[in-house]
């Protein structure tokens, strides 16, 4: 399964309680406190303790801060942050050990991620507002090229019209979400193994008051025998792939291929009883998959095969190079340098993900663009059965 997220991810706010391990007490707060908003590119393993507990307390994200550019000293750092040095001690051993400070010879802490203050982040900010806003400039004027070539399309001839939800699909996720991210210049390895048995980068940022955020539209997506489908949505919206039961996949599958259109169909194909039939159903109607008119049964949502591919895949492959070309990268394009600028030179292998994280964020931006001059219309709230659900035949161009 795949997960892709446009925009920053929402600042996760101190909370009491759980650092170290699960049953220790939060550290005192700092006289000073600062906020660091976070966010792991990879896997955060199942390790008792993660990332996201270490960096839970105020303490924690405060030290992160407080050495992101130079390294200091436990006793520099309580003075800077009014923290008792041996509680600053504790935190910065235990964020030395998943590798998310480095100790010097000295006995100084220095952070060993990528963590911009609030003048960086709002500079960044700006910078990618008008990144977005030159590339919604791009897809605006292109706009009713990828429509019309949807509208040929069958999934367009079902009736999934373009103002009742196809827009979205086609314009955010597979223009913007697939073809914008697929093709940025930006790359990035796999994170390191961490002690916790996780392995990732951590990006972050110190939150700043009025700073661009941009739209935030998630999208996990599965490839299962004989159809791939999603779910798409803003984050205030957003639900995750439904994990249907197995019965219920194949239901899904025979449905979407038009060969069962009613209940009892679906029980001789599956060869099971009626009981689980309807079971396998009832999970696919109340996750508005599957739509039940007087017995008839329907996929709620479009599903792009062989013939879709041709009309749309070299429409929005052509969008998304001339977006890249005409507005992201030149906007984007001393972000490298900028990094450097600020301090974290020395961590120039991380460069590569926190670019693809900008670059996403400019993309965010550009939805936000797109929706407030009307190019994408208004997000139903709340969305409908079915609304940001999508298949496709596995293997297609176009996915």
């Amino acid at each position: 399964m795949r997960h892709l997220a446009l925009s920053w991810f929402a600042v996760l706010i101190p909370a009491a309680g759980g650092w170290g391990q699960a049953d220790s007490p939060a550290p005192p707060d700092p006289g000073r406190p600062r906020v660091l908003g976070h966010q792991m590119w990879g896997s955060s393993g199942n390790g008792p303790v993660t990332v996201f507990d270490l960096l839970r307390s105020s303490l924690a994200q405060t030290i992160c801060l407080t050495v992101n550019r130079e390294a200091k000293t436990p006793k520099e750092i309580g003075e800077a942050i009014e923290a008792p040095e041996p509680d600053v001690t504790a935190v910065a051993d235990q964020l030395t050990t998943e590798g998310l400070l480095v100790r010097t010879e000295g006995g100084a802490y220095r952070a060993n991620f990528v963590a911009l203050d609030a003048e960086q982040t709002g500079q960044l900010a700006q910078l990618t507002h008008d990144a977005g806003l030159a590339a919604a400039k791009v897809i605006a004027a292109n706009v009713e090229r990828v429509r019309r070539a949807y509208d040929d399309t069958p999934a367009a001839r079902q009736g999934h019209r373009w103002e009742d939800g196809a827009a979205w699909l086609v314009v955010g996720n597979l223009l913007c979400n697939l073809g914008l991210r697929g093709r940025s210049p930006f790359d990035y390895q796999e994170g390191p193994e961490r002690p916790s048995g996780g392995r990732y980068w951590l990006l972050a940022r110190e939150p700043v008051a009025g700073g661009a955020q941009g739209l935030r539209l998630f999208c996990s997506m599965t490839n299962q025998p004989n159809l791939g489908y999603g779910v798409f949505g803003l984050s205030n919206a957003w639900r995750p792939l439904p994990n249907f039961s197995a019965g219920a996949r194949s239901a899904l599958i025979l449905i979407a291929h038009g060969r069962a259109t009613d209940a009892a169909t679906v029980q001789g194909l599956l060869q099971c009883t009626e009981a689980e039939a309807q079971a396998a159903l009832g999970e696919l109607t109340a996750e508005g998959f599957v739509s039940d008119t007087d017995g008839r049964l329907s996929v709620t949502f479009p599903v792009f095969a062989d013939n879709d591919s041709p009309l749309l895949t070299p429409i929005i492959d052509d969008i998304a190079d001339q977006t890249w070309q005409e507005a992201l990268t030149p906007e984007l394009g001393d972000v490298d340098g900028m990094l450097v600028e600020w301090g974290y030179g020395h961590l120039r292998e991380q460069f590569g993900v926190n670019l693809f994280a900008i670059g996403t964020d400019a993309i965010g931006e550009c939805l936000g663009a797109l929706l407030d001059t009307g190019v994408l219309p208004p997000y139903p709230n709340p969305p409908p059965a079915g609304f940001g659900c999508f298949g496709w035949l596995p293997g297609i161009p176009l996915m």
